[in-house]
C-alpha cells in the first residue's frame, strides 16, 4: 500500500518534469531531455518496437511487403521526455522503410507510435496520457519522399482540467533517390 510520503515523492518527480520541460525544452543540460535516435539496419533485428502488438504486427508486415520488392532500408526518429529523476515519461516515434533504385524512391512506408511509461516501479501509474496524433503530412515524389507527424501528450494535476501541461512533439524523415536521408524533431 502506498504511503502519503511515497505519493508525495512520486508527485514531486512528475511535477519536476513539468516545470523543467516548460522552462527550457531546448537545453541539452536541462532536466527535460530530447533525443533523436538514428540508423538501424533492417536485417539485424535491432530496434524492434516495444509493447504494442498491433504496431509490431504492422512493422513486420511493412518489412515483409518491402522485402518482396527490394532490400529496404529502415530509418527512425524519436522524441522523448524525462523528468528530474531521469525517468522517461513518454516517447513519440516515427519509423520509415524505403527502397531506392536509379535515383528514385521505389518503396516508402511509415509507422508512428507513442509510448507512455509508468513513473513508479511498484504500481502502474502513468500520469501522462497520449491524446492522439494531431497532424500528418506525406510528400511523394519520384526522387524524394517525406513524412511529418505530430502527437499530443498531456498531464494534469487534477482530472484533465487543472494545471495541465500539453506537449506536441513533431517528427519528420525525408529520403532521397540517391540513398541519402535526413530527420528532424522538435516540440
Amino acid at each position: 500500500m502506498l504511503t502519503i510520503k511515497a505519493v508525495t515523492v512520486v508527485l514531486a518527480a512528475v511535477l519536476a518534469g513539468i516545470t523543467a520541460e516548460t522552462a527550457s525544452p531546448a537545453s541539452t543540460h536541462s532536466v527535460a531531455s530530447w533525443q533523436m535516435e538514428g540508423v538501424l539496419e533492417t536485417a539485424s533485428g535491432k530496434g524492434l518496437i516495444p509493447g504494442n502488438r498491433q504496431i509490431q504486427t504492422q512493422n513486420r508486415q511493412a518489412l515483409a511487403d518491402a522485402t518482396k520488392r527490394c532490400n529496404p532500408q529502415k530509418r527512425w526518429a524519436r522524441r522523448q521526455f524525462k523528468n528530474g529523476a531521469g525517468m522517461v515519461l513518454w516517447k513519440y516515434s516515427l519509423q520509415v522503410y524505403y527502397c531506392v533504385r536509379n535515383g528514385r524512391v521505389t518503396y516508402f512506408r511509415y509507422i508512428r507510435w507513442a509510448e507512455v511509461n509508468s513513473v513508479t516501479p511498484f504500481v502502474e501509474w502513468k500520469p501522462w496520457e497520449f491524446m492522439g496524433h494531431t497532424g500528418e503530412n506525406v510528400m511523394r515524389g519520384l526522387s524524394r519522399r517525406s513524412v511529418w507527424t505530430q502527437g499530443h501528450f498531456q498531464v494534469c494535476l487534477v482530472a484533465n482540467v487543472l494545471l495541465c501541461n500539453n506537449q506536441y512533439p513533431q517528427l519528420s524523415i525525408t529520403v532521397n533517390g540517391d540513398g541519402t536521408w535526413g530527420a528532424w524533431t522538435k516540440g
